[in-house]
C-alpha cells in the first residue's frame, strides 16, 4: 500500500504586501512540524512540492528538522498540478480591483483587533464571489475556473498516487511514501475526489484546513482511501494554531 501525504503551508502574510510569504508564525508552524515528523521517526521515498513560495518555504521548514537530526529527506520535486486554486485573483476581478490595489489594502502595521475585524469583512465579501465563482455563475476571463482546477486537483491525485521510485529509478513495490507541501483548497478538492462531495461541500471544507497540518491518502492502484484529515498534533502551543 502507498501512502500520499498533503501538507498545508503555514500561515501566510495576509495583510503583508506579499501574501505568498510565510508569516513569522508560519515559519514556525512549519518548523515544528519537521520536529514532529523526525520525533515520529517518519520518513519519506518522495518528496512534492507546489509552486507557491509558501509551498517552497514550507517545505524548508521541514527539510531543516530532517538535516539537523541528520536524517535523509529526497529532493523536493516541483509539480504544478499541485497549485492552489485562483480564487485571489477571481476576487479581485469580482470586486474590479488590481493587485496594487490589494497591495495597499495589506500594507502596514494593524492592530489584533482591527485585523480580526478586517478579516471577517474580508470573507464574508469572499465567500459570496467564492460560491458564485464554484457555481459557474461567475468565470472572469483569465482565471482558471473551479471546473478546471477540480480536473486539475483530480490529476495532481493521480500524480501523487503512484510509485516512489528506489535509487535506481526502479518503482518500489509498496509504492513508498510520498509528501506533498500544498495550499489548502488543493486538501479540500482531493477529499472531495476521493469521498464524492459537492463542491459547496469542498468549499466549507477548505475553511477549515488548518495551517502545516496533515492529510493522508492511502492507495494501492486505483483504489484510495482516507487515512487521516486535518491532523494537526505539532502545533501544541496556542501561538502557533
Amino acid at each position: 500500500m502507498g501512502h500520499l501525504t498533503l501538507v498545508r503551508h503555514g500561515q501566510a502574510s495576509f495583510f503583508g504586501r506579499n501574501y505568498d510569504q510565510l508569516s513569522p508564525i508560519g515559519e514556525e508552524q512549519a518548523r515544528a512540524l519537521g520536529r514532529w515528523l523526525v520525533h515520529r521517526g517518519e520518513h519519506f521515498d518522495r518528496v512534492i512540492v507546489g509552486p507557491r513560495l509558501r509551498h517552497r518555504q514550507t517545505e524548508q521548514g521541514v527539510r531543516e528538522a530532517y538535516a539537523a537530526a541528520r536524517l535523509p529527506l529526497p529532493e523536493a520535486q516541483l509539480v504544478e498540478a499541485f497549485d492552489e486554486h485562483d480564487a485571489i485573483r477571481m476576487f479581485n476581478s469580482y470586486l474590479g480591483r488590481s493587485e496594487a490595489d490589494l497591495d495597499a489594502f495589506h500594507s502596514g502595521e494593524i492592530g489584533d483587533g482591527e485585523r480580526q475585524a478586517k478579516m471577517r469583512e474580508f470573507f464574508k465579501q469572499f465567500d459570496g464571489a467564492f460560491r458564485l465563482w464554484v457555481r459557474g455563475e461567475f468565470n472572469p476571463p483569465g482565471v482558471e475556473s473551479w471546473a478546471t482546477f477540480a480536473a486539475r486537483v483530480a490529476t495532481a491525485l493521480d500524480a501523487g498516487c503512484t510509485a516512489a521510485t528506489d535509487a535506481f529509478g526502479r518503482p518500489l513495490p509498496d509504492g513508498g511514501r510520498t509528501i506533498v507541501f500544498t495550499s489548502g483548497g488543493l486538501v479540500a478538492q482531493s477529499l472531495g475526489c476521493l469521498l464524492g462531495l459537492r463542491d459547496e461541500q469542498v468549499v466549507d471544507l477548505s475553511y477549515n484546513v488548518r495551517n502545516t497540518s496533515l492529510t493522508e491518502v492511502n492507495w494501492t492502484g486505483p483504489r484510495r482511501t482516507l487515512g487521516m484529515f486535518n491532523a494537526a498534533p505539532h502545533l501544541t502551543e496556542t501561538t502557533l494554531v
